[in-house]
């Protein structure tokens, strides 16, 4: 199965989860569906659900739903503590493969050496962390080489996860300091851009003028 597969599938699993939840009755209902989503295979983004109304009411849901969406795996201990439920064998499976996709992107490094990946995933064995990370690539949370001689993981691709709201706000912080500054190579490259753009635009119309003269004249 193909990414565009893999997301059309996530897409499909997400929709239905979602409909279930918003559906839900009661607190005990919603959590089921939850617990389902958190197990299901190939589903890997939840931001969604924060937009259902019981799920806010809930700390205990939220701590969990907090979880999945931006934790890794050395803070589940802390969201039981708010009151999550215990993860499931295949939550906890979930989690890694989650915690790894973070990991890459947080680290900024093509080549990342197996003690790092231990240490982040709870786990001592090598085998074991090779078993996780070549099931994370089956199932496209990331893509990339073992080096079992090195014992290192180069990266070529990787899932992309659910963003937080103060993540957002620092990168929309990011931009406006971008907006507002006077490096004149940043001014250029925005007006490149736009003028790019532009230019295709005009292009784009000029052709469709010149296609319906065209056909006028044939008409003709």
């Amino acid at each position: 199965m193909n990414s565009f597969d893999e997301s059309l599938k996530e897409a499909d699993l997400l929709c239905r989860y979602q409909k279930l939840a918003a559906a839900a009755s009661s607190d005990d209902e919603l959590r089921n569906v939850l617990e389902q989503a958190f197990d299901a295979e190939g589903l890997y983004v939840f931001g969604e659900f924060f937009d259902i109304g019981r799920v806010a009411g809930n700390a205990a849901l939220m701590a969990k739903l907090s979880l999945f969406a931006y934790g890794r795996y050395k803070d589940i201990d802390e969201a039981v503590k708010k009151g999550a439920a215990p993860l499931t064998e295949k939550q906890v499976k979930k989690m890694r493969q989650l915690t790894l996709a973070s990991l890459v992107h947080d680290t900024h490094k093509k080549i990342i050496p197996f003690d790092l990946i231990k240490k982040e995933l709870g786990v001592t064995v090598v085998r074991e962390l090779e078993d996780i990370i070549i099931d994370a690539m089956y199932h496209k949370i990331v893509e990339g080489k073992l080096d079992h001689e090195k014992e290192t993981f180069t990266i070529e691709k990787f899932l992309g996860r659910d963003v937080n709201k103060s993540e957002i706000e620092d990168i929309l912080s990011v931009m406006q300091g971008w907006f507002v500054s006077r490096d004149p190579f940043f001014h250029v490259f925005i007006i490149s851009v736009f003028f790019v753009h532009y230019f295709w635009l005009f292009l784009f119309d000029f052709a469709i003028m010149i296609f319906f003269v065209g056909m006028n004249y044939f008409l003709l």
